[in-house]
């Protein structure tokens, strides 16, 4: 006889205790003995809140019911190309049982603690996809300059809607007016290395100026209720990495930022005349125009604190002169 029902277990990998949901099968013989299959499936979570998880299938069937494949697919033999990839979805999962489970001290021990374990991550991101997200502990909405990872080469950054800070500007500034997908720049495409030239990310030296002439129809900060109390003015600010610098000391990185940030004078009204107001920045060496920015924001002057109104934020390769 043979009967199949639904179990649910408690899995411990690495230390931490995941909470999975297995469909099992098992087969009852004539002689009394027991065959079990076990196929561990992916649940969709809220990040680390208390809301219940969602089995992956059910989320599947909600969504695309009468469209999914009654039998899965043979794996490939290799891993398709991006071009072939369009129009399809892709699925990332974040989480996967290992068959035999490796503590974290052991990897932290003898890989991390390797010099070439860095170097390796770096070129096996340009065949495989890595995200990377703020720490868990963390109690604010904050978001992280997501730049830093892009010229690291980590393609996927996490980050937090609901605030629009420097973050998500330049995250928006790199995906405007585009598919929703930014091709890497020269360098950063392992596939091309054959290529004469293809491995050299191509740096420029800039030294970047802006005039200012007019603003109308400039928007009222959120506070504001009064063309006649708003007092505006623009910061410009440049986002850029020089070929082999390295962020890991954060003063330091606030230090650069602080030298490429220029504002104009405040002048009254939602339309004025900057009088032809010129900010000249400093000249920069080694600048990779594909993952740098310049980020304009619109600020209402007040007496306690200053309120955002208005910005913009364009990669540099797409800023034209006249622009």
């Amino acid at each position: 006889m043979t009967a199949s029902f639904q179990d649910k277990r408690e899995y411990e990998t690495k230390g931490e205790t995941q909470d999975m949901t297995p469909t099992s099968s098992r087969t009852l013989s004539s002689d009394g003995e027991t065959d079990q299959v076990l196929a561990v499936e992916p649940r969709v979570l809220n990040g680390h809140t208390l809301t219940k998880e969602i089995p992956f299938r059910d989320v599947c069937i909600a969504i695309w019911d009468g469209l999914l494949l009654e039998e899965p697919a043979a794996a490939p033999v290799e891993l398709p190309s991006p071009d072939t990839l369009r129009n399809r979805l892709l699925i990332k999962v974040k989480y996967a049982p290992p068959e035999e489970p490796v503590s974290a001290s052991s990897s932290d021990d003898e890989e991390g603690s390797k010099p070439g374990a860095s170097y390796k991550m770096t070129q096996d991101l340009g065949y495989h996809f890595m995200r990377t997200y703020p720490s868990g502990v963390r109690i604010d909405l904050s978001n992280m300059d997501p730049s830093s990872f892009w010229r690291k080469g980590i393609q996927i950054v996490a980050l937090n809607w609901q605030t629009w800070d420097t973050g998500m500007m330049i995250n928006s500034g790199m995906f405007a007016d585009t598919g929703s997908w930014v091709l890497n720049p020269p360098g950063y495409r392992p596939y091309l290395q054959n290529k004469p030239g293809s491995n050299i990310v191509n740096t420029k030296d800039i030294k970047l100026s802006i005039t200012f002439y007019s603003g109308q129809n400039i928007p009222l900060s959120e506070d504001c209720i009064s063309s006649q109390r708003f007092n505006p003015y623009v910061t410009v600010e440049l986002h850029v990495e020089g070929l082999g610098d390295d962020h890991s000391d954060e003063s330091e990185s606030y230090e650069r930022d602080e030298k490429y940030t220029d504002f104009t004078t405040s002048h009254k009204g939602c339309d004025i005349d900057f009088r032809e107001d010129h900010l000249c920045f400093p000249h920069i060496n080694g600048v990779l125009e594909e993952l740098s920015w310049v980020r304009f924001q619109v600020m209402d002057e007040g007496f306690k604190w200053d309120e955002l109104a208005g910005w913009a934020c364009i990669r540099l390769d797409r800023l034209g002169n006249g622009y």
